[in-house]
């Protein structure tokens, strides 16, 4: 092999993977803790839809890896991102159940703040998911 072809060939070559976002990329990130947010607020005015909501969440946040593992031009993504994408979706749902099953609070900002806690396990995970060890 020449090393003009060579050198053209080095030249082609990426010089590290990087992330590339779809619009289904994004609507799964922004879509999931949103969801999952309302599902709460919702459940814990005593309705069936929060947990519903919540569950669909959690779909989503195990979908979100799923699809970002399959691809094998982006950086490599640990195992244990599996892991917490489970913990993630287990912590929306139950969350939202519940505040659901002991609806209604006597406080409003329970209803409000308490949400919050499956929205920040999505935020660990996605933590996770786009944090590469150098």
């Amino acid at each position: 092999m020449e090393s003009n072809e060579a050198a053209s060939l080095l030249q082609e070559l990426p010089t590290r993977p990087h992330w590339h976002f779809t619009g289904l990329d994004v609507t799964l990130m922004v879509g999931a803790p949103t969801l999952a947010y309302i599902g709460g607020v919702v459940a814990a005015q005593g309705s069936l839809v929060g947990p519903i909501a919540a569950a669909f969440a959690a779909l989503m946040t195990v979908a979100i890896r799923a699809i970002r593992i399959s691809r094998t031009d982006e950086p490599v993504i640990s195992q244990f991102t599996f892991y917490s994408s489970i913990f993630a979706a287990v912590v929306m749902f139950v969350m939202a159940a519940n505040l659901w099953s002991y609806a209604p609070h006597p406080s409003a900002a329970i209803g409000f703040v308490l949400p919050l806690v499956g929205t920040a396990a999505y935020a660990l995970f996605l933590t996770n998911l786009f944090w590469r060890r150098r």
